[in-house]
């Protein structure tokens, strides 16, 4: 568990490069319940943006005062965005200056190829970003334009020319930046010299044998191993979507269901039942969660499968169509299969909320924002 101080009954915890590096893996996390207290960036509350000339801040530094600047796109803010940024950090606090992430809206790739699956929607990859402990997160809007200039039309219009001073300028060993990639990381390092900045460029976090990349959790989501996800993203995945009317099945069968749209091309597992929890005005329910159109009402037509999400909330009773509702994936229960009757799939049903019962308990977690 993060280290943190109790407040009556939530602990409140520290950003993540506060703390010393430690072992990655889900169990450093401790039991599932106390896993979830320590905080997803779900309730992270974003400062009100403020407009600057490439795009947009959240929070902001004395313009020109010198910072340490980190870039990259964040696809996920997984565990070697994490490192990075904690570097980043540490090097601000080492110097004395404020720590800048610097992003793109949309992520490049939706501009300049075909977009990934979205593993974080835009406002929670700020929340995950803002919950690192910036002073000022600063976004530039990713257009054809600025996807054209070169690195030097870069640094000076968006970063000197937009009120940023970096001393120190953080980025991964294979980023690259401005038009056809050839702000290279040696090319950079040239350019800062005559610009006033020093890089630093992070090395890739490798894990069970291979770096830590989007891609990479992409496919173990796909998969359905959304433990091995967890390892990779220093997290549980998560997703969000808006709680539809659905069959009214569940209500009949004794135990209703949040019907969960997730938003077009975000990244989900295979069809299959999972254990996991349903995040609901900062509190978590442990909650069954079908993914994908179950088989057995297939035939019917009712529901499209892309981005449908079924999960039955243990001790939850409230009216939330409408809502949003964010749903984390722990563990996967089961695949779909069909069932030959409808006893047949409430007895299954049952036995998965059981399981969802035995391992996470009954009843709300309360989250919290990181203490910043």
């Amino acid at each position: 568990m993060a280290s943190g101080k109790r407040a009556g009954a939530i602990w409140c915890v520290r950003p993540i490069w506060c703390e010393a590096s430690r072992g990655c893996g889900v169990e450093a996390l401790g039991s599932p319940r106390d896993a979830l207290v320590r905080s997803l960036g779900l309730e992270c509350t974003l400062p009100a943006p403020k407009p600057c000339q490439w795009g947009w801040r959240y929070g902001q530094i004395d313009p020109h005062e010198h910072c340490v600047l980190v870039i990259g796109a964040f696809d996920g803010v997984h565990r070697g965005h994490q490192d990075l940024i904690r570097q980043g950090a540490l090097q601000a606090r080492e110097l004395g200056v404020p720590l800048v992430i610097l992003t793109f809206d949309p992520d490049p790739s939706a501009v300049l190829g075909t977009p990934e699956p979205q593993l974080l929607l835009t406002q929670d990859r700020f929340r995950q970003l803002w919950a690192l402990g910036p002073q000022e997160l600063r976004v530039c809007a990713f257009t054809e334009k600025l996807a054209a200039l070169s690195p030097e039309e870069f640094l000076d219009r968006a970063v000197f020319g937009d009120g940023l001073s970096p001393c120190l300028v953080c980025v991964g060993e294979g980023f690259a930046l401005g038009a056809q990639g050839k702000g290279t990381v040696p090319y950079l390092s040239s350019l800062g010299k005559a610009r006033g900045f020093r890089l630093l460029a992070q090395p890739l976090l490798s894990l069970e044998g291979a770096p830590v990349s989007a891609t990479r959790i992409r496919q173990e989501i796909a998969s359905g191993d959304t433990l091995k996800a967890a390892r990779l993203l220093g997290r549980r995945p998560f997703v969000r979507g808006t709680v539809m009317r659905g069959r009214g099945q569940g209500t009949s069968f004794g135990f209703p269901t949040a019907n969960l749209m997730c938003a077009p091309g975000t990244a989900l597992p295979a069809s299959g039942v999972f254990a996991g929890f349903g995040v609901l005005d900062g509190s978590a329910w442990p909650a069954a969660i079908n993914v994908g159109e179950p088989p057995t009402f297939k035939s019917q037509g009712l529901q499209s499968s892309q981005g449908f999400l079924e999960a039955t909330l243990l001790g939850f009773s409230q009216d939330i169509y409408g809502d949003s509702m964010a749903i984390v994936l722990y563990e996967r229960l089961r695949p779909s299969r069909p069932f030959d009757s409808f006893e047949e799939l409430v007895a299954t049903v049952r036995t998965n909320m059981d399981q969802v019962r035995e391992r996470y308990g009954e009843g709300p977690l309360k989250l919290i924002s990181p203490v910043r």
